[in-house]
């Protein structure tokens, strides 16, 4: 095992046959009919020193995999937060063995962070892999939740910027990480409040619309931060005021400070849909949201 390059290799006398199951916060490379040799019998595990994985555990299996071999060898990576086998794992075979190499994902590259002004990480929801919602609008033409999102915060951004703050994206494009990532992102540029932005859907009642603000249930700060943004966005937008609500979701949970998600409007809703595609409405809409994040910060002692 390298664990500089986050590389495993089991070594085998042959080109051995393999499958990968992907177990979400683990995966497991069977080596069907493969036996140890030597001194690895039975199972154990091995702490490891990776950005991608914590231990490698291995287990001689007999046939109760369900292979139809006699024998079958698992190893199995536990995943740190964050990691996946799709984004972060790839096993190849050789007629040496059988090599499993582990990619951190890349880190993105940060703006400058001035220490003496407040620091917020705007997240638009969704990207190229996950699009989120997708709905038509008026005209039969499909709208993707992704690329509203990023259109509010590029404005949020700019009107932040303008205001003094530090603002840091976790998506500029098409790419992002995934949840779990962006939450990091947030905690390592030791961010003072956390904004994702969303558009919510009722495909059951395409006349429901409106605004909601989530936070997370044991967060009282964040709570008064979105009630702050809520009462902000809907007077500046004219949105139907759908109140604040709590939620379990990994951006609210995993983040270390003041923390929000806004569900802008409807896209169920034709009305609303054709609201939230205007860019004078989404102007007004973020000017709200930046009028929320400084109403909180005033009510906070000074920076």
């Amino acid at each position: 095992m390298d664990a500089s390059s986050h590389v495993v290799t089991i070594a085998t006398d042959h080109i051995p046959e393999y499958r990968v199951v992907d177990l979400g916060d683990r995966v497991a490379v069977d080596l069907l009919g493969a036996v140890f040799s030597g001194a690895l019998e039975g199972e154990a595990a091995l702490p490891v020193d990776s950005d991608v994985f914590s231990s490698v555990r291995y287990n001689q299996h007999g046939d109760d995999l369900g292979y139809g071999y006699p024998h079958t060898l698992r190893v199995v990576l536990d995943l740190k937060g964050g990691a996946s086998y799709a984004k972060n794992i790839t096993v190849e075979a050789g007629s040496s063995g059988v090599r499993i190499t582990a990619t951190p994902s890349a880190s993105p590259e940060l703006p400058p962070i001035d220490p003496n002004k407040y620091t917020v990480v705007l997240d638009a929801g969704h990207d190229g892999k996950t699009l989120g919602a997708v709905y038509p609008d008026a005209n039969g033409v499909d709208i993707y939740e992704k690329d509203l999102t990023l259109s509010m915060v590029y404005k949020l951004r700019d009107i932040l910027l303008n205001e003094g703050y530090n603002v840091v994206l976790t998506r500029d494009g098409e790419t992002a990480g995934d949840l779990y990532e962006r939450s990091e992102l947030a905690n390592r540029v030791n961010a003072d409040l956390f904004v994702s932005i969303h558009c919510n859907s009722a495909p059951t009642v395409p006349t429901f619309q409106g605004l909601y603000t989530y936070y997370y249930p044991t967060s009282s700060r964040s709570k008064a931060f979105a009630q702050a943004v809520q009462d902000a966005a809907c007077a500046a937008s004219g949105a139907v005021d759908r109140g604040i609500a709590s939620a379990n979701f990994v951006v609210l949970r995993e983040t270390n400070m003041a923390a929000v998600l806004v569900e802008t409007g409807f896209m169920t809703n034709v009305e609303e849909l054709t609201r939230l595609c205007d860019e004078t409405y989404q102007q007004k809409l973020m000017e709200g949201v930046a009028r929320g994040v400084g109403d909180y910060l005033n009510s906070l002692p000074r920076k």
